[in-house]
Order: C-alpha cells, then sequence, then structure tokens
C-alpha cells in the first residue's frame, strides 16, 4: 500500500458538476490491481453468499433488488457466482496475475470488505492522481466556467 498525504480534494469529473471540495486525512492505496487470483479466495471462501460482504443496496434501473435476485445476477458467463469474465467459477486460464474484470461496483465493493479494505472514493482517486487542482478535462473547465456565469448572474 502507498500512503496518500491528505489535503482538500476536489471531486470534479465529467457529468459531476457541482460536487463541493473535501478535507481528507491521510489514507492508504493499493499499489496494484487486484488479481484474478486474489479475487478466487473471496469467490472460493463463498463471498457471494455471505451477505455480511455486502452491506450496500443493490439498485437496477432505480430500485433495491432483493438479495436472491441481485446475486443471480452476478455471475459468470456459466452462471456461477464471479466476474463476468470468468467460466465455470474460475479465471480464465493464463490469466490468474491478471487485474480481475467484469466486476460490478457492488462486487468491488463486497471483495474489499472481505479484505478488510474499504473502495476509494472519487475525492481520493483525484487526490492521489495528482489531478485535484484543476478541472480534468476541456468539458470540465467549460462546466464549472458556465456554473460560475449562471452564479455570478443570479439575483441575489
Amino acid at each position: 500500500m502507498v500512503r496518500i498525504p491528505g489535503g482538500e480534494a476536489r471531486g470534479d469529473m465529467e457529468g459531476l458538476a457541482g460536487m463541493q471540495p473535501l478535507t481528507l486525512a491521510d489514507f492508504h492505496l493499493d499499489r496494484h490491481e487486484v488479481t484474478n487470483r486474489q479475487y478466487k479466495r473471496f469467490v472460493d471462501a463463498g463471498g457471494y453468499t455471505r451477505r455480511e460482504f455486502w452491506t450496500d443496496a443493490i439498485v437496477r434501473d432505480g430500485r433495491s433488488l432483493a438479495w436472491k435476485d441481485a446475486m443471480a445476477l452476478l455471475t459468470d458467463k456459466t452462471a456461477r457466482a464471479g466476474p463476468a469474465t470468468w467460466e465455470a467459477g474460475d479465471i480464465p486460464r493464463g490469466q490468474e496475475d491478471f487485474p480481475v474484470s467484469g466486476l460490478s461496483w457492488y462486487e468491488a465493493s463486497a471483495y474489499a470488505r472481505f479484505i478488510g479494505k474499504s473502495l476509494p472514493t472519487l475525492y481520493h482517486w483525484n487526490l492521489a492522481a495528482g489531478t485535484n487542482t484543476a478541472p480534468t478535462s476541456r468539458w470540465a473547465a467549460r462546466s464549472q466556467r458556465k456554473a460560475q456565469r449562471a452564479a455570478a448572474a443570479a439575483p441575489a
């Protein structure tokens, strides 16, 4: 893990205008992505059947899903619990040390709980990536200028 010095973090990202800055304490991020081999430990330990790792409501089309219905969606190519890129509950041959893919945010969050961690927020990512001091794209800069003009023109 790498220690990231805290500070004021911005939530700039295309499509998320208006997020207020947030002050973060120092935090740690893993240096490398989670591999298929690491994620397999979660699957083999019954991670998809242990509700204690799934603390967030799983939402689809604006409604929370029942546990059984949600788990029925989180399957591999052969309808077994696991990443959508796996088959028969197993890692594709030769990809054991590749970053795991084919996961939803919910699966990543459950895995993080399984290993005693949590997922970073947009604020954490921006601070760690060094994209925290200015809008991250021309679109974000344009949106920020537009919002500033609208705020200045609004009656007091």
